[in-house]
């Protein structure tokens, strides 16, 4: 299964992510804003500790 990541939640990598997530995608989500992954995991994403993590 192909695991998409985001480093950065922000307008952009938000509204990607969500799309992902929602369709179903495996997702791999980090930002330096907990609130932003915490956000995306409700969503459907799981969360990354670290942007190596996500690489």
């Amino acid at each position: 299964m192909t695991v998409h990541g985001y480093i950065g939640l922000g307008m952009m990598g938000s509204a990607m992510c969500e799309r992902l997530a929602t369709n179903g995608a495996a997702v791999l989500a980090h930002d330096v804003n907990p609130a932003a992954v915490d956000a995306a995991v409700e969503r459907g994403a799981t969360a990354a500790g670290s942007t190596e993590e996500v690489a």
